[in-house]
């Protein structure tokens, strides 16, 4: 694989919901664009230019671990990413699966990151609050054009992802300490 050669996704397939979020040359931007091609016209590196596409596949059965997402054999997990967050290294980028986030049922890939210096590709099969707003937000479209890197936008994935794992946490201790309350209640009951 040639250094800059590297996977992008294909907007026109059907059966997903695209959301595109970029700097292009500082100036902000919804289009896709291949971020490999831009660079300045005296022929130097790209500036201020970074892509963010979101892409969330419509069919909620479908494995979002294929093609370029798939873990193949370098992470040492099957296919069926179980339980806790999967990084993987690599010379150009870094992909970060995280599981079991916002879903009713474990075991559910819920989101796959790729992470280069310049583009970040995201993919989910469930819908995320958190996602939407960051991708959506004013601060995002306003301030993300100043950034040189997709680092702003992983941060402030991360940032989201981990604010709604705080949440998702918080009320499952919640709903435990009213379930022992309850289990509580009805042994003393029992015993009068």
């Amino acid at each position: 694989m040639h250094e800059h050669e590297r996977d992008y996704p294909d907007t026109s397939l059907p059966g997903r919901t695209w959301s595109i979020v970029g700097s292009r040359f500082g100036e902000p931007t919804r289009e896709f664009f291949n971020p490999d091609d831009l660079h300045r016209p005296d022929g130097s590196k790209r500036e201020r230019s970074w892509l963010w596409v979101d892409e969330q596949i419509d069919d909620s059965s479908a494995n979002i671990l294929t093609d370029a997402h798939s873990p193949h054999e370098y992470s040492g997990y099957e296919l069926h990413v179980r339980k806790q967050p999967v990084i993987t290294t690599f010379e150009t980028h870094d992909h970060l699966i995280i599981p079991d986030l916002d879903v009713e049922t474990e075991g559910d890939q819920t989101v796959s990151i790729i992470v280069h210096t310049d583009f970040i590709w995201t993919r989910r099969s469930q819908q995320i609050d958190g996602f939407d707003r960051l991708l959506q937000s004013a601060e995002l479209w306003k301030r993300g054009p100043v950034h040189d890197t997709a680092v702003y936008a992983f941060v402030g994935i991360l940032r989201v992802l981990l604010e709604g794992l705080d949440h998702q946490l918080m009320s499952r201790e919640t709903q435990t300490y009213l379930i022992e309350e309850l289990f509580l209640g009805n042994a003393s009951a029992g015993r009068d």
